[in-house]
């Protein structure tokens, strides 16, 4: 599918989509490139629902990404030990482990 602003085809398709492309997000809203405005029901399918573009949390990003961005997990760095240790603090676990997604992840931790 290509529209001629947007090329679709470098993009693997995993799913249907209709031809909508968002630009912006705010709170529980979307607009798409035609200025529409969309209530959007699954924002964060299956991640969180923060809603779009919370400032509190994009001023939290930004801050962290003037410090420190995706630092190897073969050493150690502080916002991750601070989380540990908050999350030990505050459940039933002793330790945790930090993982995306994929199946390498969850097997390292097993």
């Amino acid at each position: 599918m290509t529209i001629a602003t947007h090329p679709f085809d470098a993009l693997m398709e995993i799913t249907a989509r209709p031809p909508t492309v968002f630009v912006r997000g705010e709170g529980s809203f979307l607009w798409d490139d035609t200025g529409k405005r969309y209530l959007d029901f699954i924002q964060g399918w299956a991640v969180n629902c923060l809603g779009h573009s919370p400032p509190e949390i994009a001023e939290a990003l930004a801050a962290q990404a003037k410090l420190l961005l995706t630092p190897s997990p073969a050493f150690y760095n502080r916002p991750s030990l601070e989380l540990a240790k908050a999350l030990t603090d505050r459940s039933c676990f002793d330790r945790v482990f930090f993982h995306q997604f994929g199946g390498a992840e969850a097997n390292e931790g097993a």
